[in-house]
């Protein structure tokens, strides 16, 4: 959802257009102070003078939004649309507040019709491209990554989810590319060197995984994903103390953080540490039960507890 762009414009008290613009103004710029309940009470009171114009709607739906009161935001954003079909900007951000719900049909539905508007918009592009991820629809993940990038090849997101959608299809090297194009461009996103860390270390290549990790960390030190790949790397370069001592962190970091768990466990488990192992599974039992993702650690977890 992009910062909203305004102009103050000359008013003259009293006369309802100008008053309801003096709202208008102070809203947008309590809205980029990130002031929203402010922001929110400057646009009722401009759709109290007139609520045939879309642009309070608008702002008051992005507002909402941005507090995560998306159904809010759903319903004015609706409500811009009965006003002005074809408000380009109503269009990505229902497609923005479905794809915040998890809702990837009508994500792509609205994103579609906003294309249709903008054709040449690199972001909804881009995010079209985020939400056919989402669905393991990967051809067209790539092919609408693909062309937000072409339009902006700045695009730092473009990258990051080309490498994602080929990393899935078993791309290591394109996905190491696109990565390495993402943290060109956001070379202070811990994310970014996360990612590509992870190419480096289903490549084998576990120094430069290591170093991309260090850096994600010394960008972000509650980073506790990156320690846990850290540690995995560290292990697999045979340092397996190392290891332990980042799963630990990364456990200190988020607690409920179930891989961490297991990958500590299984690394006790390797050192012939039974007790902390059968401790450490455990706990990855209780934290992953119901995650259809963890079905297979969960019976492997099961089979060395049982077979102690």
């Amino acid at each position: 959802m992009r910062r909203l762009i305004f102009a103050y414009l000359l008013t003259a008290c009293g006369h309802p257009y100008f008053e309801y613009q003096k709202h208008i103004n102070m809203g947008l710029a309590r809205y980029n102070e990130g002031q929203y309940d402010q922001a929110i009470s400057e646009f009722n009171q401009a759709i109290d003078i007139n609520k045939k114009r879309y642009e309070a709607f608008l702002y008051r739906g992005a507002s909402f939004h941005k507090q995560g009161f998306i159904q809010n935001a759903l319903d004015d954003y609706q409500i811009v649309i009965r006003l002005e079909p074809n408000n380009k900007e109503a269009l990505n951000n229902l497609g923005s507040a479905y794809q915040t719900l998890g809702n990837s049909q009508m994500a792509i539905k609205y994103y579609l019709a906003a294309l249709k508007m903008t054709p040449d918009d690199a972001e909804t592009y881009c995010n079209l491209g985020i939400v056919y991820y989402s669905t393991a629809d990967l051809e067209k993940a790539i092919e609408y990554s693909e062309n937000a990038i072409k339009i902006n090849p700045q695009l730092a997101n473009g990258y990051t989810n080309l490498g994602l959608a080929y990393q899935d299809q078993g791309e290591l090297q394109k996905a190491l590319t696109n990565f390495s194009n993402a943290v060109r461009l956001e070379p202070q996103n811990a994310e970014a060197y996360t990612n590509r860390g992870l190419i480096y270390h289903d490549l084998e290549d576990y120094g430069m995984a290591i170093n991309d990790f260090n850096k994600a960390i010394q960008l972000n030190p509650q980073y506790a994903a990156a320690f846990n790949v850290r540690g995995l790397s560290l292990l697999k370069s045979g340092k397996s103390d190392d290891a332990i001592t980042d799963f630990t962190k990364s456990i200190e970091i988020e607690p409920d953080y179930a891989y961490a768990y297991y990958n500590r466990g299984i690394t006790y488990w390797e050192m012939k540490k039974t007790d902390q192992a059968a401790f450490d599974l455990r706990q990855f039992i209780k934290l992953g039960a119901g995650d259809i993702r963890l079905m297979q650690q969960i019976e492997h977890a099961k089979a060395i507890i049982e077979g102690e």
